[in-house]
């Protein structure tokens, strides 16, 4: 499954990237970028290898929009911080076999041509949250109230239509930006807000009747 969800995922997804306008430029930093996103149109592709911290941080910097398919990504969790719009696409949907794509469609509301089509290519698929482990179940509780994903666009990575508007939306609507800067601003000051993390696990070891030392 694992297997199944790192080869079919990309090209999925290139497919959606490509209906971007046409201004839209993606960018790509390692040495393992996956085919359908080396095929994107080339003068809006962008691959870089591996790179130092400042060096990432300054590409991180001169971007729009982050997108991700990891809900715990560093880089998600560095655009949050650093006041960048950050899209999360996961999967919620147990699709066994052929005969499940319709109950999917319904679901959605409808299906894209490309979501259908792949579908029918890829089942059987797992829900995930960490592309391509899965970890669905085992991350609802961490999630449940979590203001980190009031922080971040969502999307199911199924719903053609929404990711495509999604992005664009991200990228150009100043509404949608201003939004979702506000939610980062809460976010971040609700973190900061936190008791520092020592205190949290002494208060834990204490409450387990566990021994504990002086810092």
């Amino acid at each position: 499954m694992i297997t199944r969800l790192a080869d079919g995922v990309p090209g999925l997804l290139a497919s959606y990237l490509r209906r971007l306008p046409s201004n839209t430029h993606f960018l790509f930093i390692g040495q393992h970028v996956p085919a359908p996103f080396r095929a994107l149109p080339a003068e809006q592709l962008h691959l870089l290898p591996l790179c130092p911290p400042d060096r990432y941080h300054a590409l991180l910097c001169a971007s729009d929009a982050v997108l991700s398919l990891t809900t715990n990504a560093v880089t998600v969790i560095r655009a949050i911080l650093m006041d960048i719009p950050a899209m999360l696409l996961t999967n919620r949907f147990r699709v066994p076999d052929a005969a499940a794509i319709e109950a999917v469609d319904g679901e959605l509301g409808g299906l894209g041509p490309a979501a259908r089509t792949w579908l029918g290519h890829t089942v059987p698929i797992e829900p995930f949250r960490l592309w391509p482990k899965g970890l669905h179940a085992f991350m609802e509780p961490l999630l449940k109230g979590n203001g980190y994903l009031d922080a971040i666009a969502r999307r199911e990575l199924l719903d053609e239509e929404g990711v495509v508007s999604g992005l664009e939306a991200l990228l150009h609507d100043p509404a949608t930006r201003d939004r979702l800067a506000q939610d980062r601003a809460g976010y971040v000051a609700a973190v900061e807000a936190l008791p520092p993390t020592y205190e949290v696990f002494a208060a834990a070891a204490r409450r387990a009747g566990l021994p504990s030392r002086a810092l």
